[in-house]
């Protein structure tokens, strides 16, 4: 029964440090894009960095559910044309979207 348990909560535990939310070195943006399907935008940086648990360098603004969608698109947009450096602060990742990260928000930097 201990086996059971420890190998239940051993597998939780991955999901839980997965889900945490996650802030990114600051960075330039190379790519801003939207989705095909509606789903938000896409950011690229041009660190390349790539959070754990997550195979993609792309981060995901969804625009679901999401009263900052607009804030966010915005600085992003901003960010991008003024070459100015920014951190994101990401929370798991958009498995329908090859394992995107998900943007929860976005800090500008000098």
């Amino acid at each position: 029964m201990k086996r059971i348990i420890c190998t239940f909560i051993g597998a939780l535990f991955p999901l839980v440090a997965f889900s945490a939310d996650i802030s990114l070195p600051s960075q330039t943006i190379s790519v801003i894009q939207t989705g095909w399907g509606g789903e938000g935008f896409f950011i690229k940086l041009n660190g390349g960095v790539q959070a754990p648990g997550c195979n993609s360098q792309m981060y995901l603004v969804p625009k679901l559910n999401n009263p900052m969608y607009n804030d966010l698109l915005s600085i992003s947009l901003s960010a991008f044309h003024a070459k100015t450096k920014l951190s994101l602060r990401v929370k798991g990742c958009e498995m329908a979207n090859d394992f995107s990260l998900n943007v929860i928000a976005i800090s500008l930097s000098e």
